[in-house]
């Protein structure tokens, strides 16, 4: 049987447990993502293996999330080609187990979801979760991960 495992990157400079917490403040919109490591099996998908929530502190107008990228980071031999191929599609949706918003796979180490607009309206916070898992070509004890990177317009 082949397991992978799912980890988070650990904050810069950390040496505890990978669990990712980032916040990032962009203009009046905090943007946090979290996700904690687990076991996944290859061909198993719809995991949730990132939670992003992004909060408008504006008192007026609405914050548009136009497109959310990550970064490739699974520790494991060989070129980023196959280490992208050791992921499945990965799908954003509005909740977890909600209407898939995107869906996109890693190309040269970064997906992108791009096909999308989340309005976030004045103090008003939307929770964007991605899912996905280990493909079946999925290389055993690889360690998959992913970092992210948001912009918005």
């Amino acid at each position: 049987m082949h397991v992978c495992w799912f980890t988070s990157s650990p904050p810069s400079g950390s040496s505890g447990p990978s669990h990712a917490a980032s916040a990032r403040v962009l203009g009046n919109v905090v943007t946090q993502a979290r996700s904690s490591g687990q076991t996944v099996r290859p061909g198993t998908g719809d995991v949730a293996v990132f939670v992003v929530q992004i909060k408008n502190n504006a008192t007026l107008g609405v914050a548009q999330l136009t497109a959310i990228s990550f970064q490739n980071k699974t520790a494991g031999p060989g070129t980023i080609a196959q280490r992208d191929r050791d992921w499945t599609a990965l799908v954003v949706a509005r909740v977890a187990g909600g209407a898939v918003v995107d869906t996109a796979s890693f190309v040269g180490g970064v997906v992108t979801f791009d096909n999308f607009n989340v309005a976030v309206h004045a103090q008003g916070t939307a929770t964007l979760v991605i899912s996905g898992g280990a493909s079946l070509v999925a290389r055993d004890s690889d360690a998959l991960d992913l970092r992210s990177r948001a912009r918005r317009t």
